[in-house]
């Protein structure tokens, strides 16, 4: 008997496929990582911009803001005075036009002015050094 060894020759190795199928998965590794990045600068600014504003503490009593200051009085008059003092430090070229313009409201007495007699006209002076207050620079309130 004779043998015949038929050995079936084997395919050849596919080497080129399995080095496209290595530069497309480091192509696609390197576009994942490109992608992670993006996604993470997206996020942070999208956190950014839509996070709730700080609180700012609620201030209890009464008061007056001004310029974004909060300035706690606890009297109208306190209150009155405070607002008029800081108008009258920020506005000095327009104290005489604001005194006017109080005094042209007022129907028993001026608002502000140099002196406690003009402040009172016809009050006895020693009460009208008592009610009154030194505003700035020798105006009364």
């Amino acid at each position: 008997m004779q043998t015949t060894s038929h050995l079936a020759s084997p395919a050849p190795f596919p080497l080129q496929e399995l080095e496209q199928i290595e530069r497309a998965i480091a192509a696609a590794q390197d576009c994942v990582a490109t992608l992670q990045l993006r996604r993470e600068l997206l996020t942070s600014e999208l956190e950014r911009i839509t996070r709730p504003a700080p609180t700012t503490p609620r201030v209890v009593g009464p008061g007056f803001r001004y310029r974004g200051e909060m300035v706690r009085a606890w009297s109208a008059i306190d209150i009155h005075a405070g607002l008029l003092r800081r108008l009258w430090m920020d506005f000095p070229e327009q104290r005489g036009a604001m005194a006017a313009a109080m005094g042209a409201r007022g129907y028993s007495r001026a608002y502000v002015a140099r002196s406690p007699a003009e402040l009172f006209p016809g009050k006895p002076a020693p009460w009208a050094a008592k009610f009154s207050r030194t505003l700035v620079d020798g105006w009364r309130t």
